[in-house]
């Protein structure tokens, strides 16, 4: 999703924060932007020389002057927290992309991912991390824009588990185990109970309790209830990227978006973050992301 076609991932060096960089260096990054950004905020920066404009969560942040098919790089620094390796889900969610005659929901999702310093392999942590050819983050329709699936078929698998089918298959393969602390004995999964509600697009708390349960009958599979929110977006992407710093540090990330059509929701997700800061009685606080609208994108 930049405009060099991957997303990367930087975390900025201050006398709180380490530095480090992932993939390609797109233009602008968390170093240059770091004395500006604010914790917990969303920003975007929509030229080259722009200082970076901070999104409001309660608005529609239409004056923000955004342009369809001009790609804006968005940053977001972290609060100190005690985590230490993270995964971060990002959802991309495009509406107005067709004309009113046209307008259909979309039916696919694409998926991409960054590679994981931290991935467990083996019996090891931050061995090589190798990405499935064309799980690369382009914002783009080509054939190598990311893994495709269809979103009904995405749905159940995230939202049961993976199954033997092509699909499931295709999820497992995307899917990886790292460690939050470092070492070997803390790996978990992305598929594990407390990541996949964060990969849902809508119903994110209509999750069978145990995966194996539901696939041996014990727990009817579920599934999405109708939301007519939902139904407006006609192209959604997902990317999972990550983060790596010290204890009560924080971090920055960066990614690219180029708008399809005249609206776009971005969600953010820090799984570590909200398992270390979970609050058993409010699941539903637990799986929800922090989202931004954004309305109003001209031609």
């Amino acid at each position: 999703m930049t405009a060099s076609g991957r997303y990367s991932f930087f975390l900025f060096l201050s006398a709180s924060c380490i530095t480090a960089s992932s993939s390609t260096l797109a233009q602008g990054s968390c170093n240059a932007a770091s004395g500006a950004l604010r914790a917990d905020v969303l920003y975007v920066q929509t030229c080259a020389n722009c200082a970076p404009k901070p999104l409001d969560e309660a608005s529609d942040n239409g004056a923000l002057g955004l342009k369809r098919g001009r790609t804006n790089r968005y940053f977001f620094r972290t609060a100190q927290t005690l985590v230490r390796n993270s995964v971060v889900v990002i959802q991309i969610k495009h509406s107005g992309v067709f004309s009113a005659s046209e307008r259909k929901r979309a039916h696919e999702v694409q998926l991409a991912r960054d590679p994981i310093p931290f991935a467990c392999r083996g019996f090891r942590v931050g061995q090589l991390d190798p990405l499935p050819r064309g799980y690369s983050g382009q914002d783009d329709d080509s054939s190598d824009a990311g893994l495709r699936l269809d979103y009904n078929d995405y749905d159940y698998q995230m939202r049961n588990g993976p199954d033997k089918s092509d699909a499931g298959k295709k999820l497992r393969r995307f899917h990886v185990s790292y460690s939050p602390d470092g070492k070997y004995l803390s790996c978990t999964s992305t598929l594990d109970a407390d990541h996949r509600p964060h990969f849902l697009f809508q119903d994110r708390a209509s999750i069978p309790d145990g995966r194996l349960a539901a696939r041996a009958g014990l727990l009817a599979p579920a599934t999405a209830s109708p939301d007519q929110r939902f139904q407006k977006f006609e192209k959604l992407r997902l990317v999972m990227t990550n983060y790596s710093k010290n204890p009560q540090d924080s971090a920055c990330f960066s990614f690219s978006i180029t708008p399809k059509g005249s609206g776009l929701e971005i969600s953010i997700a820090d799984i570590q973050r909200k398992i270390l800061t979970r609050n058993q009685a409010d699941y539903r606080a637990f799986v929800e992301p922090t989202t931004w609208t954004i309305n109003n994108i001209n031609r």
